[in-house]
């Protein structure tokens, strides 16, 4: 909500909040939002039309998008790969996009995507997933990353994988520097969300005992980027007031793999 009304502090979004009809909130919700404890109403139901996320998209129209974006449901890692899950999401994309990545038939005379599961266009290199991320917009980059990290996952392509999952966290890095994205709050989620990317890159590439050449490097790479994010989360942590910085901490601690090693200081 802060990144679609342009504001950059809480304060400032729940002052205009409380001179919105219909919009008042209790004192301190959205403190308790960032820490995670409770939801807002609309989570769990997004076919609902009267949420408190859609109330607010009438006045900052695109909140409800940005809530509902795909990418949330893919930046914890899980290793087990829901591919009805996936091949949704990609067709949720703009045609443009996912007609890349999902493989067609035909059928009556038109190009369908094909059944579950056998859907998924495996021989894309990696030299050529990046050139296709890489004309994408950035949150659409992200999505496709994530998806593509999960299906070179399910197919055991080690290299698709990783470049896929790093891809994702330098996508959101690139986000941090978006001109629109500077509110401290905002920069916070952004860091949170990376370190969930980096998590799935600890248990799958930086753990695991190195096989070949390739591994041993792209670990290297993995590791190099851990310590690129380490540093910019010691330098978002420094800029913070103690309350904020803790509470910052905390969530990394509390969400992240990574973040369980990390004190702020």
């Amino acid at each position: 909500m802060l990144l679609e009304s342009g504001l950059t502090e809480v304060q400032e979004l729940e002052a205009v909040f409380g001179k919105t009809p219909g919009l008042k909130l209790a004192s301190g919700l959205w403190s308790r939002y960032m820490r995670g404890e409770v939801l807002p109403q609309g989570t769990l139901l997004p076919a609902a039309r009267n949420t408190l996320v859609h109330r607010v998209a009438k006045f900052f129209p695109r909140t409800s998008d940005t809530f509902y974006a795909p990418f949330w449901d893919f930046l914890e890692w899980d290793p087990i790969v829901n591919f009805d899950l996936v091949k949704s999401t990609y067709l949720k994309l703009n045609e443009d996009i996912h007609v890349q990545f999902v493989a067609r038939i035909e059928v009556d005379g038109e190009r369908v995507p094909t059944a579950n599961g056998k859907f998924w266009y495996l021989p894309k290199s990696v030299e050529a997933r990046r050139r296709v991320v890489a004309a994408l917009g950035d949150w659409d980059s992200l999505t496709v990353c994530l998806l593509e990290a999960r299906m070179s996952y399910a197919a055991q392509n080690f290299e698709s994988f990783a470049d896929s999952q790093l891809l994702a966290c330098k996508t959101i890095a690139r986000l941090q520097k978006v001109q629109k994205l500077q509110a401290k709050r905002l920069q916070g989620v952004l860091l949170t969300m990376e370190a969930l990317c980096l998590d799935a890159l600890v248990i799958n590439v930086i753990k695991p005992t190195p096989l070949n050449q390739t591994q041993y490097q792209t670990r290297e790479r993995c590791r190099d980027w851990m310590k690129n994010w380490n540093r910019r989360c010691n330098a978002h942590a420094e800029s913070l007031s103690s309350k904020s910085r803790l509470a910052f901490v905390r969530t990394l601690q509390v969400d992240t793999l990574i973040g369980r090693s990390f004190d702020g200081h």
